[in-house]
This record gives structure tokens, C-alpha cells and sequence, in this order.
């Protein structure tokens, strides 16, 4: 069934909550994560590629000042990773994204030159 839509209750309050959905024998799957007081360069997500091909993610950065969000897509191929960033809104320098492969894991790495930057992250993956 591919007609999703909201589901009104008559108390006002429902829904889902989880660290992770999993779809039709884990060929998708929908996480979440949290990075608290990122400085620097840290890995903050990763992935086996024997498991999934793409990744889409869409990222909230923020320190005590101001506030970024934009969508990556990886696709993970034969030769290594693509990567392209779009939509980016806020303050576009506030952190950097880059993704490699190495040993069948494809990583995803954030850079920031600021101190405490917050990053929420939502990973839609495919297989």
C-alpha cells in the first residue's frame, strides 16, 4: 500500500515512536540519531554495503547561535561513494559533510570549526 496519510485521534495525541523502522526483510529501513557536541571531524553514521546501496539523510545542525538543515544522498557503488548535498538552509557553514567506503561500510563524516554543534539525523536506507 503506498497511500500514506496522517491518522487523526479524537484524544489529539498518537503515533510512533522508535530508533528504527525496518521495511519488506530490512530492504529499507528509516533510523534515527543524535550527535550531541560535535567539534571537529566525527563519523556519525555508517552503514554495510552488502546490506544497502543508497542512503538519503536529512540533517538539523545547531549551536548556541544559529541553526542549518539540508539533504545528502549516497550511492555506493562498485568504484566507491557518491555524494551530493542539496537544500541546505540556515547557516550553510556551520558543518561539512563527506562519505567514503572502506571494508563494505560506507561512513558518513561531519566537519564543523565551531565547539558544541548538535546534529539530528534522519537515514532512510535502501537495498
Amino acid at each position: 500500500n503506498t497511500d500514506w496519510r496522517e491518522v487523526v485521534t479524537s484524544s489529539g495525541s498518537g503515533g510512533v515512536t522508535a530508533e528504527s523502522v525496518t521495511f519488506d526483510e530490512e530492504k529499507y529501513k528509516i533510523t534515527t540519531a543524535t550527535v550531541d557536541s560535535l567539534s571537529g571531524t566525527q563519523t556519525v553514521d555508517s552503514f554495510s554495503t552488502n546490506d544497502y546501496t543508497v542512503a538519503k539523510y536529512i540533517v538539523k545542525a545547531s549551536d548556541s547561535t544559529s541553526i542549518t538543515c539540508s539533504e545528502l544522498l549516497l550511492v555506493c557503488t562498485a568504484s566507491g561513494v557518491e555524494m551530493t548535498q542539496y537544500g541546505v538552509l540556515g547557516n550553510t557553514s556551520l558543518v561539512s559533510f563527506d562519505a567514503d567506503v572502506a571494508s563494505s561500510v560506507a561512513s558518513l563524516s561531519a566537519t564543523t570549526d565551531q565547539t558544541n554543534v548538535d546534529l539530528s539525523i534522519y537515514k532512510f536506507l535502501l537495498g
